[in-house]
Parts: structure tokens; sequence; C-alpha cells
């Protein structure tokens, strides 16, 4: 039994953290519009959501009710768990809080639509006349029970005498997704050397890194997924080391031997988040020989058999 549950802890685990924190849906108003967001008046036609800072703003500042919703498109809120709602605020006047719902059967109308409402409960509301400098940041939302099309939208509501300005930024939609292996291997694995280093190139495949290997034999021990292997661009001398694992395509191998082959292989690597994992069929492979010092002389490591010893045995 004990075995069993240790296997459960482990798998769930495992299932954990082959998530991936994603932004599901994002917007900023940076272009001075609604972005992918809707502006709807219901009531009080002449104060309504504007766009002009690079922020949402209302203010119902007049002599009638207002009612203004801005409404989100649709969120497909199946693709993920563990989903956040999250946005930025600053307000001044007094007046009614700003509300947040969210549907999943939007009419196209906020006032033929059912609505669910969030709580706002940890709004500050500035009742003074100046505004703040900065913008707030609500906590996080938890709406991980929510599934299928969702919308969400922020309601205001001022009166003839009692009206907010609102002003809301960095809408955003989070949440954890499948982090996917890679699919496609990398290729075109090419060396150019020197006398003591290496010029290597590849193609990229479709993960998030290239992890290359090298070794004086062509024997290559395959990486293991949930390793992630420190790579060192300078060859110990010996064995199968890890020379790189970055997202570029190409890097140099120094503390090699001249006169000497060397052979490589390359794996597509999958880091979106732990555990690491690899395409381990058919890496990129190729092999090299570092050059002759031109300048002449012995070659390097030529007298380190005789290090150390005297006498007769130096002397043979």
């Amino acid at each position: 039994m004990k075995r069993v549950l240790s296997l459960l802890i482990f798998t769930c685990a495992l299932l954990h953290t082959l998530q991936a924190q994603t932004v599901i849906h994002s917007e900023n108003f940076n272009t001075n519009t609604s972005g992918e967001w809707t502006a709807v008046s219901v009531l009080g036609p002449t104060d309504v959501w504007l766009f002009t800072s690079g922020y949402a703003s209302v203010n119902g500042f007049g002599d009638e009710n207002d009612e203004d919703w801005l409404v989100s498109p649709d969120i497909n809120m199946d693709n993920s768990t563990v989903e956040t709602f999250n946005f930025k605020y600053k307000n001044r006047f007094n007046g009614p809080l700003i509300e947040l719902y969210y549907t999943t059967n939007y009419t196209g109308s906020p006032s033929t639509t059912t609505w669910t409402a969030l709580s706002l409960a940890s709004l500050v509301a500035n009742n003074t006349s100046t505004v703040s400098t900065s913008f707030t940041t609500y906590p996080a939302i938890d709406i991980s029970t929510l599934t299928g099309t969702v919308r969400f939208a922020f309601k205001y509501f001022g009166t003839s005498t009692l009206t907010k300005e609102w002003q809301i930024d960095d809408i955003s939609v989070t949440g954890t997704t499948p982090c996917v292996a890679p699919t496609t291997q990398v290729s075109a694995l090419n060396a150019a050397a020197g006398i003591t280093s290496a010029n290597l190139s590849w193609t990229s495949g479709n993960g998030t890194k290239t992890l290359v290997l090298i070794n004086t034999t062509i024997s290559f021990t395959n990486p293991v997924d949930g390793t992630n292997y420190t790579a060192n661009a300078t060859y110990s001398g010996t064995g199968q080391q890890v020379i790189y694992n970055s997202n570029g395509s190409g890097m140099t191998v120094a503390g090699l031997t001249q006169l000497t082959q060397y052979f490589i292989q390359a794996y597509t690597v999958s880091d979106c988040s732990s555990p690491t994992t690899y395409i381990i069929t058919n890496p990129a492979a190729n092999n090299f020989t570092t050059t002759a010092n031109s300048g002449g002389g012995e070659p390097a490591g030529y007298y380190n058999t005789a290090a150390g010893l005297t006498c007769s045995a130096k002397k043979n």
C-alpha cells in the first residue's frame, strides 16, 4: 500500500510539473483603443468608456444615471488549469465601486445576458478628487472552476449625484498549460575545426533549446528526461561532455587537442517547465579532426609522458 501511495504522489507531482504558466489572454489598451474588448453604454450615452491614455477609463460625472460595460472577447477555459483573472486600477471621487462579472452565454448585449459576479472585496476606494499617480495591482482572482467559452465584463454605474472615475489597465487571464514535448529533431550539425577549438553550427528543432555533446569516441549516452544539464564550452579532454544547452544555433567549443578526432551529437530540448524533455531518436551527429599547429614545434602534450621522470627512465 505504501508503494502504491508513493507512486500516486510521484505521478501527481509529475503531472503538475508538466505544466507551464501561460498568459491565455491580455489587454493593455496601449493602442488607445478598446483592443479586443467591447465598450457598451446602457445608460447615459454621453459618459462612456474611453481609451485615450493607454488604459480604459470611465467617469459618469453629469446629471444622469450611467451604466457602462467593458466586455472581453470569448476566452477558452478548457485548454488550461489553475486560471486567474488579473488587472490594475485607479479611482477617484465618491461613488459606487466598479463590478466584475463573467458569463458563459453572452447574447451580444449586457442587458440580456445572464451574468455571475466575481468578488472585488479587495478594491480600495479613493474618495478624493486627486487621482493616484500609479495603478494598484488587484490580487489575482481565482477563476479555475470556469469551463468552456467565457466572457468577462467590468460594469460601471453612477447616479446623477454620485459618480466615481475608474481607470483599468493590464487585464490578463493566466493559467497553466501542458508542456508539449518537441517533435522535430536538430539537423545539419556541422563543425569548422581549428587547432584547439571548433566552431559548431546546426539547424534547431522545434523545442526551446538545443543540447550538444562531445566525445573522443563515437559512443554516446542519451540525455535523460527530467535532467537539466549544465554546459561547459571548454572540453575537459576525456569522455562525454555537454558543451551547449541553450537556444542558439551555433557555438565554439574550446580545450581541444590538435590532430585529434572528436565526435558530436545534438538533441532538441523542451524546458517550458520541469521536467525537461528531449528527443533522443536520431540525434544530429558529426565528427571532425582538429588541425596541426602551422607554426611548427612539438604537438601539444608531447612531453606529458616524461613528466616527473629522472635519470635513465627520462632518457628512455
